[in-house]
């Protein structure tokens, strides 16, 4: 962690009485609105820790416990006991890194989220924020609001400050009065195979403000990784700002005193912009993970269900209030999700059935128990498989939750029309589609863009006279600022008129095979399964690269399509560094009786990845006996993404008039 203090505030009053910090959603106020008050206490129900990090393809936990120390250094900083400010698009990450019990260690009472007026009553404060303008001015607000007390003060922007930022502190007169450190929480382990940084908006920061800031922060997070794992020596990006967080990573290198000799255990990086595949995210995601998170949204590995979904009801037990929502995680954690996560959802009901079946088996076989190591055994298996029969029990209700989803006939005509427009030969007249209906009824407007863009993208666009009608529909509709919101989607490319008359998808999708009419969806062969047909586009990309290489015939082809060029750079490692080259067989090592070192690919998507993608990454590494660890900016559904291009202007909806983000 890098610090930089000012002078230092003056000393501390006598510490009031202690508050138990409370855990939060990770969700965060739309843009512009104010933040979140404070934390609310932890909801009844399981407790949400970090995730086991038990069987990575390397030690994710030495990154996690980098993210740990550094924390806690922050909070050792002052040995008094504090109040820690948290940004709310903070707590996620936190949550994911340390429980409970780390702050209460490091003498953290209280731990609110930031709010407009805000009151203290411990010796020292700590802000824990992004370098954003309204948060900024918000410690300025509450620096000012305590002047002549004895609070000392901690700003610690994450993951580093900007000269913005501090030019708001020194305008107002608080600079003097505070400590200015940085927190280098930049890139966080969500699972065994998720790294995501988390950023809020990273593509339209990119793309529509023209904020290039979040790929410096790729870069040092990928040199932080190159820090712990070794060099990785083949370096892959496909994309104008992927090549431009490959070369800020050389630059990088270069700015260093020396390379350590650390053996490589990172063998490849691909790094990928949404921008070659945003087809995909505008697909419903049809795996069990990818359902719950469209039908509920999940939010840092958790996601909020009914009270008595979760919590099983005992007697005598307090009955709580009607529709309390408790957060369940999940993670691979969770034995009964880790099997299920990235199946097709129309294979669940089959897993389920089964696992119901063994469990019941294993209980039954208590009555074959009859030595004390037949006793022990059984015993040592019993707790392990209780917290799979109370996953199980929850899981059976979620699934059942999405399935009278995908019966509702609306949401069955819904999937058939993408499948339509994904596989289908051009039909004629746009306006006789699902997409026409949902603007006269006046569906939630990024359920509308969604597929609007999805029909724009695999129709090759709409001519002239479609796009005016279009945009007069859904002004109408909706309202005039849905047309700034339609500018930002011509913008992106994604709202296009017809230019040519060859369709570009229809051409990738041959080249690439992205359609299969009757895919294996509960024994799957391919990577088609995961959207029951369809195979993402960044996904065969980088299938493209395991088989074929780069530079190959059929890439060549497909880059005629794609925007980017590829583009490719192999690292010198440095002299000493012991490398052993991954084998490309499962087959045990006959000279050494050491199993085979599978090659460690990360996959890098700048402006967020999918549930569904990252099944694919998973599918494909079993397919092609390699270890892939998917990296992401954000981890996001096609709804979100839609979300994060709208203006945050008034926009009609059934309801009123809604604020988007």
């Amino acid at each position: 962690m890098s610090t930089a203090a000012a002078k230092p505030a003056t000393a501390a009053a006598p510490a009031a009485s202690a508050a138990a910090a409370g855990g939060a959603k990770g969700g965060a106020p739309a843009k512009g609105a104010a933040p979140a008050a404070a934390a609310k206490p932890k909801k009844a129900g399981p407790g949400i820790v970090p995730p086991a990090l038990a069987n990575c393809p390397i030690n994710l936990g030495r990154l996690r416990d980098a993210n740990r120390d550094a924390l806690a250094a922050l909070l050792d900083v002052s040995k008094t006991p504090k109040t820690l400010v948290v940004d709310p698009k903070l707590t996620g990450p936190l949550s994911l890194t340390v429980d409970a019990s780390f702050y209460q260690a490091h003498q953290v009472e209280k731990m609110i989220h930031f709010k407009p007026e805000m009151h203290f009553d411990t010796p020292t404060v700590i802000f824990l924020l992004r370098p954003k303008v309204f948060l900024t001015q918000q410690v300025v607000n509450s620096v000012t609001a305590s002047l002549g007390g004895s609070i000392s003060f901690i700003v610690c922007f994450v993951p580093r400050r900007t000269m913005f930022c501090e030019k708001i502190l020194e305008e107002g007169n608080v600079y003097r009065r505070i400590s200015i450190m940085e927190l280098n929480l930049d890139i966080i382990p969500f699972d065994e195979t998720i790294l995501s940084f988390e950023f809020t908006d990273d593509h339209r920061e990119r793309r529509i403000d023209g904020d290039l800031t979040t790929l410096f922060y790729v870069a040092g997070g990928i040199m932080k990784l190159q820090s712990m794992y070794g060099l990785i020596p083949n370096i892959m990006c496909l994309g104008p700002h992927a090549r431009s967080v490959c070369e800020m990573i050389l630059r990088m290198r270069k700015e260093l005193p020396e390379d350590q000799s650390v053996a490589p255990e990172i063998d490849s990086i691909i790094i990928l912009d949404r921008d070659i595949d945003m087809v995909t995210p505008m697909l419903t995601m049809l795996t069990y993970e990818g359902r719950i998170d469209e039908q509920f949204g999940i939010v840092n590995n958790s996601i909020e269900l009914p009270y008595e979904v979760v919590v099983s009801s005992k007697e005598g037990q307090p009955e709580p209030p009607p529709n309390t929502k408790v957060r369940f995680q999940l993670n691979n954690n969770d034995r009964v999700f880790a099997e299920m996560r990235n199946m097709n959802f129309s294979a669940v009901g089959k897993a389920l059935s089964k696992k119901a079946k063994d469990i019941d088996q294993f209980y039954k076989s208590r009555h074959d128990a009859n030595t004390v190591c037949q006793i022990r055994d059984f015993m040592k298996k019993l707790g392990p498989t209780q917290a799979e029969h109370t996953a199980l029990r929850v899981h059976a209700a979620v699934a059942d939750m999405i399935g009278k989803e995908i019966k509702n006939p609306e949401h069955g005509e819904h999937l058939y029309t993408e499948q339509t427009l994904i596989s289908g030969p051009e039909e004629e007249g746009w306006q006789d589609t699902l997409l026409e209906k949902y603007i006269a009824t006046k569906e939630p407007l990024p359920k509308v863009l969604r597929l609007l863009i999805l029909h724009s993208l695999t129709r090759g666009g709409f001519t002239q006279k479609e796009l005016l009608s279009i945009k007069q529909e859904i002004v109408h509709a909706y309202g005039f600022g849905a047309m700034f919101t339609l500018d930002n989607l011509e913008l992106l490319g994604l709202l296009r008129p017809q230019e040519t008359k060859d369709n570009p998808f229809d051409i990738l999708k041959k080249l690439l095979s992205l359609y299969s009419p009757n895919p294996n969806e509960e024994t799957p062969e391919d990577i088609t399964y995961i959207y029951s047909g369809y195979a993402p586009i960044s996904a065969r990309l980088v299938e493209l690269v395991l088989t074929e290489g780069w530079a190959s015939e059929r890439m060549n082809a497909v880059m005629q399509i794609i925007p980017g060029e590829p583009h490719t750079i192999t690292q010198e490692l440095p002299r000493g560094t012991h490398y052993v080259p991954p084998t490309h067989s499962e087959a045990i090592d006959l000279g050494t009786g050491n199993p085979p070192r599978l090659a460690v690919i990360l996959v890098v998507f700048l402006g967020g990845m999918t549930f569904g993608e990252h099944a694919a990454l998973r599918f494909l590494s079993k397919k092609y006996h390699c270890e892939i660890i998917a990296v992401t900016t954000k981890l996001l559904t096609g709804t979100t993404l839609v979300e994060s291009w709208m203006e945050n202007l008034p926009v009609f909806t059934p309801s009123g008039v809604a604020q988007h983000e």
